[in-house]
């Protein structure tokens, strides 16, 4: 089993949200960027596109969501990493200890792989009508 603890992670993938450019039904707005070595560093997500990303086999990969204003009153969350073969008999990535808004998983079997990251944005006064949900299509490097 993975560690939960996000800051431990080897891997960090922060997600990062401009409410004022979200559209539901699109990946407008969302940006996403990680901290190894001989990828993109900052990359706008566009249709039809997969955000990726290289780990080593056994890396411990943490997923953040944070909004680009910092003086945002809306909640980001992510509230899935989709399971993919990536992931091993290890599990698909849960929710991280020590960070609200991350989740951590491990990188367990060599090779490329597709997944799904799920995020929801809401105002925070946690009424559903107020919730918009995006799907990130993402593929990861296991080397």
């Amino acid at each position: 089993m993975a560690s939960t603890v996000a800051s431990d992670a080897d891997v960090q993938i922060l997600i990062m949200v401009d409410e004022k450019s979200l559209s539901p039904g699109t990946n407008d707005g969302i940006y996403v960027m990680d901290n190894t070595s001989g990828s993109q560093s900052v990359t706008t997500l566009t249709a039809g596109l997969a955000w990726q990303t290289v780990a080593g086999q056994g890396d411990i990969i943490a997923w953040n969501i944070v909004p680009l204003n910092p003086q945002s009153f809306k909640e980001f969350k992510i509230t899935n990493i989709s399971n993919s073969k990536a992931w091993g008999f290890g599990g698909t990535p849960t929710n991280a200890i020590d960070e609200e808004n991350a989740m951590v998983g491990r990188a367990d079997e060599s090779g490329k792989y597709t997944y799904s990251i799920s995020i929801s944005v809401s105002d925070g006064d946690s009424t559903l009508d107020d919730l918009d949900t995006f799907t990130i299509p993402a593929s990861i490097d296991i080397r």
